[in-house]
């Protein structure tokens, strides 16, 4: 996802000199300390990779008395228990209006956010497709009485902790583009019981049957997406995977393809659900039940399969 979101900021930014630099796990450490060299203007990372190489004393990095923008997008995720847990130690390192980072001192020798220094304004942004924001937390935000440090103990826990950590300020803009539904218009759904053995052959004649255009087949395991994508080739019919242990290479390669096929199939898991804009999706398969309800919105046809047991 981060390698779409820096291609569309090239693609608005390909008319001025605004360099923009992805930063992320699965691509070449080597290769990225070359291009930050550059000094680009917009970095666009991965929590991992970014603490990566701002631990290792990044020049371009570490100079955060600069920044002008602080953007987190896909704040839900990020606050998931066990999930970037290094997005704390980064935010830790911001400069702080009042002067000097305490908790940057005390974590890195390698953080340049120093009082002689002119600092620019910074601005902070905090995105998410699917998360709800409470009446509390909306007039907390208003009044700016968010307290950081109620939640130096408690880690980036919550959408609260997270805003406080990051900086937000007394009267915090909140935009919000909520749908009444979070249903596509025009979606038509169908749901499949049958037994586990019965379910490659259902899934066989639904990609037979409604196999025109783009289909997304979801599953919850690698190991069960493996398993039909394996079965799925020995029938013939052509499919891509994409999973989270893939390299970031292969998944680009794989999302290229995929587009560039106007009847392809792709079994993925849910690294598939945000973040990627492809035209033309039909139909979407849910071969294993998915954990959450906004796994996938764009489609015209969606089929759930359930296990019966008898």
């Amino acid at each position: 996802m981060e390698v779409l979101v820096c291609d569309h900021l090239k693609e608005a930014s390909k008319l001025t000199n605004i360099r923009v630099v992805p930063i992320v796990g699965g691509m070449y450490a080597e290769k990225q300390e070359r291009l930050l060299k550059k000094r680009p203007e917009i970095v666009v990372g991965t929590p991992g990779r970014l603490w990566e190489l701002m631990s290792g004393g990044d020049q371009h990095l570490v100079e955060l008395h600069s920044l002008s923008f602080f953007v987190l997008d896909e704040a839900d995720r990020m606050i998931e228990s066990g999930h970037f847990h290094e997005l704390q130690s980064i935010i830790d390192m911001l400069p702080t209006a009042a002067g000097l980072n305490e908790d940057c001192s005390r974590s890195t020798p390698n953080c340049k956010t120093v009082l002689n220094v002119q600092r620019k304004k910074r601005q902070t942004c905090v995105f998410s497709a699917t998360i709800a924001l409470s009446d509390d937390f909306r007039k907390k935000l208003k009044r700016g009485s968010l307290k950081p440090k109620q939640t130096m103990k408690d880690g980036l826990n919550s959408i609260e902790a997270l805003s406080a950590r990051a900086g937000m300020r007394a009267g915090a803009l909140i935009v919000d583009l909520t749908n009444a539904s979070i249903m596509a218009d025009k979606l038509e759904e169908s749901f499949i019981e049958c037994n586990e053995q019965d379910k490659e052959a259902y899934l066989y004649y639904i990609l037979s049957i409604h196999g025109q255009g783009r289909t997304i087949v979801f599953c919850t395991s690698i190991s069960a997406l493996r398993r039909v994508s394996s079965m799925m080739r020995i029938l013939c019919v052509n499919v891509w995977t994409l999973h989270a242990q893939m390299q970031q290479r292969a998944r680009l390669k794989a999302i290229d393809r995929f587009r560039g096929d106007d009847h392809a199939v792709l079994i993925a898991t849910d690294v598939a659900a945000r973040g990627l804009d492809i035209p033309g999706v039909r139909t979407v398969v849910h071969y294993q039940l998915p954990h959450s309800a906004e796994v996938s919105e764009r489609s015209y046809s969606m089929f759930f399969f359930s296990n019966v047991h008898y």
